[in-house]
């Protein structure tokens, strides 16, 4: 039994198989497509390297995103972007003063649709470190 296992194994990382099998699965080695890398060949590539464009599809690095002002190098498409890289294009030298920082969101009218909606605010200021939906900055700009 741990000798069928071990061929399975062997068979779904795209090494060579018996012959008996190989007709059977030449669906997932993709031969017919010109795929040939097997799994254990294949590169991991880093998570956010890469930025794709919705507009045009192209790809570009997440580098040559930002060099380019976050706006798309064949389309002219503008990405959207967070406060802090508009933030970061908009003042000089990264010289600006955020102002009403302290300001929270709260909920007046006890709104509550799937979720109360005090239960969403605490959520989004766990997963982003904001405290409003609106950042104001003031700062020198040329």
């Amino acid at each position: 039994m741990a000798k069928k296992e071990e061929d399975i194994e062997k068979n779904l990382t795209g090494d060579d198989l018996p012959q008996a099998d190989a007709s059977r699965s030449s669906w997932f080695k993709r031969v017919q497509k010109g795929i040939l890398t097997s799994t254990s060949e294949k590169k991991e590539i880093q998570e956010g390297l890469w930025a794709k464009c919705p507009e045009c599809k192209y790809t570009c690095t997440t580098t040559e995103l930002s060099e380019n002002k976050y706006v798309c190098p064949k389309c002219n498409y503008h990405h959207r972007i967070g406060s802090g890289e508009y933030f970061d294009i908009l003042f000089d030298g990264d010289e600006y003063t955020e102002l009403f920082d302290n300001i929270r969101s709260k909920d007046h009218l006890g709104f509550t649709d799937l979720k109360p909606y005090h239960k969403r605010l605490e959520d989004i200021w766990k997963k982003s470190d904001l405290h409003d939906s609106i950042r104001v900055a003031v700062g020198k700009i040329e």
